[in-house]
């Protein structure tokens, strides 16, 4: 198949039998996987998606809603999708991963087999969680509120790249994040693991819990070390769960 707009920084072997769709949280970039590759099983499709306004696709406008940038994104590469696969979802990429995993669904019939959630409440709890811009754009405003919110490292936030670089994403992500409006679906039935950062205070555990009611399968949830952007200290641990839950899955 012809390469997607979607996908960047990926691992893939046309014998593999399994694909990872990797959702980063607002503002990241499928960049972030990248290390996951030396990581990730090779019996399993590493699939990071490229959100529009980033890499090769920062020409690209972020789609106006959530509901087109779920039709766009699934329709743009429901061949992968229609393969056995799992998904993994960071902050709110979560519940895009969720919503997409309902669409393919609905299109197809197919289920995933697996998915792992990171520093996410349940779906609708979504909007809520969101970045909130002050109404100024004054540099020190930007950066007193994001240190703020507890998720950001004052000296990264104070960092000229930052600033320029990394917030026109979070605002442009958290503009059509903001446009998500929570329906209750029909329950999948795949296992979920939900992992969430001990000294994380923008996730609550109970709603994290709620988690359950999207599946009929197995929901697991475990705190770890560290605050919002946990993952990224504990890539080879997190790596190590995919693999213990994928590998094998499919013969």
């Amino acid at each position: 198949m012809n390469k997607s707009k979607w996908i960047a920084h990926e691992r893939m072997d046309e014998k593999n039998k399994i694909n990872l769709f990797c959702f980063t949280f607002p503002g990241g970039s499928a960049s972030s996987f990248a290390t996951w590759k030396k990581l990730v099983d090779p019996s399993v499709n590493l699939i990071p998606i490229l959100y529009p306004e980033r890499e090769v696709r920062r020409k690209d406008p972020m789609e106006e809603s959530f509901d087109k940038f779920i039709e766009d994104l699934v329709n743009d590469n429901l061949e992968l999708f229609s393969m056995p696969y799992a998904f993994f979802g960071y902050c709110g990429g979560a519940v895009i991963a969720y919503e997409a995993a309902v669409r393919v669904k609905e299109l197809t019939g197919k289920e995933p087999l697996w998915g792992l959630v990171a520093s996410s409440e349940a779906p609708q709890y979504l909007r809520d969680s969101l970045v909130e811009f002050p109404q100024k754009d004054a540099k020190n405003d930007i950066t007193e509120y994001l240190v703020g919110l507890g998720m950001f490292d004052e000296q990264i936030v104070q960092s000229e790249m930052f600033l320029q670089y990394y917030v026109p994403l979070l605002k442009a992500d958290c503009k059509m994040l903001d446009t998500f409006i929570y329906r209750k679906h029909d329950k999948l039935s795949l296992d979920l693991d939900v992992l969430y950062g001990k000294e994380d205070h923008t996730v609550d555990y109970e709603k994290a819990k709620q988690w359950q009611d999207v599946t009929n399968g197995e929901m697991r949830l475990e705190i770890r070390e560290g605050g919002h952007f946990f993952v990224d200290t504990q890539k080879k641990e997190i790596c190590d769960l995919i693999n213990q839950r994928l590998v094998g899955k499919v013969q």
